[in-house]
């Protein structure tokens, strides 16, 4: 499985970080840390504010003055880069990527292995 393939959620620690948030802040927040994790792999989001809430799906302007603030700013951080990063959201895709590297290099191993070992079963049976 791909390291974006699956997110891991920390139902507690997201319920406890909302907590006492309007609803379009969760959702906005869920959204953003979706898009950042399976579209962006982590690497950043673009400090862009129409961009941005096209990724939050904020539509209403009203809204969008609470979720940006919070979001934007208490959530995810700007980075020297311009780039808003979420911290736990980037650790946990680079243990993520190292369990995937870890199981591509397995199976190439395996094949490599299962691999002489056809090639040296057919060649004792026809020498």
């Amino acid at each position: 499985m791909k390291p974006d393939a699956y997110m891991p959620f920390f139902g507690n620690d997201f319920f406890l970080a909302v907590r006492g948030k309007p609803d379009c802040v969760s959702v906005g927040y869920m959204r953003a840390l979706w898009y950042y994790w399976a579209q962006n792999a982590c690497v950043g989001l673009v400090n862009d504010e129409s961009s941005l809430r096209a990724i939050c799906e904020i539509y209403s302007d009203g809204d969008w003055l609470r979720v940006m603030p919070i979001v934007f700013g208490e959530f995810f951080k700007l980075d020297t880069s311009n780039l808003w990063q979420q911290k736990r959201s980037r650790i946990e895709w680079a243990k993520s990527e190292q369990r995937y590297q870890a199981r591509v290099s397995g199976a190439i191993k395996t094949h490599q292995k299962l691999g002489r070992g056809r090639y040296a079963q057919q060649h004792a049976q026809h020498g």
